[in-house]
């Protein structure tokens, strides 16, 4: 809880900008929040209401934001946590009910503008990275890496939150673990310098 830091805002407030760093995992914890993101030509637009229960910000992706986070009445009360702090203490079960208190309009809103995977697979050694970048990716495309490694019980996932998929790919050989996500990547980008999901 040390790590968890609350503020309060009025009706109004900026919570986070768009184009502003996005360094935290933000928990609504009383009170809505406007999330506005933007069209193709650059115009606002309201994406959805945030409500208390939902958490916003990908703990793996240190970001500018896409979206603006708006007070939409007095005594909005959001705690804090550092993303990389969410990471070490929470692990691959946080990150599995993170996922869960997402609402559906801003996860559709952000795989519109392209989800974004920088640069290649990691380098043997380094699973940490690869469990980041594994656990990064939508819950679909998850169960489509694990097809990829041959993953014992792969069947039982439906592609939908807390399934333990990612438990599953921690299990995996590194070998297969950066296969299987070498074969996806192969299959889903297209410029292996700065590589962005083809429509």
């Amino acid at each position: 809880m040390s790590l968890v830091a609350t503020r309060k805002f009025a009706k109004g407030e900026s919570i986070l900008k768009h184009g502003d760093m996005s360094n935290y995992v933000l928990f609504v914890e009383s009170g809505q929040v406007d999330c506005i993101g933007r069209d193709a030509d650059g115009m606002p637009f309201h994406v959805c209401t945030i409500e208390p229960g939902n958490s916003f910000g990908k703990p793996q992706l240190h970001c500018q934001s896409r979206v603006d986070l708006v007070a939409l009445e007095d005594d909005v009360t959001v705690q804090y946590m550092e993303k990389d702090a969410f990471m070490r203490v929470t692990g691959k079960e946080g990150l599995e009910v993170w996922e869960s208190t997402q609402q559906a309009e801003h996860t559709v809103y952000f795989t519109a503008l392209g989800h974004t995977v920088e640069g290649p697979v990691p380098p043997p050694g380094q699973g940490a990275c690869t469990m980041k970048m594994f656990a990064a990716l939508p819950s679909k495309d998850k169960v489509k890496v694990l097809e990829f490694a041959d993953c014992p019980g792969v069947e039982r996932f439906r592609g939908v939150p807390r399934e333990g998929k990612i438990d599953a790919f921690s299990k995996l050989a590194e070998d297969a673990q950066r296969e299987a996500l070498s074969r996806w990547l192969a299959l889903n980008y297209t410029d292996a310098g700065s590589m962005s999901k083809t429509a």
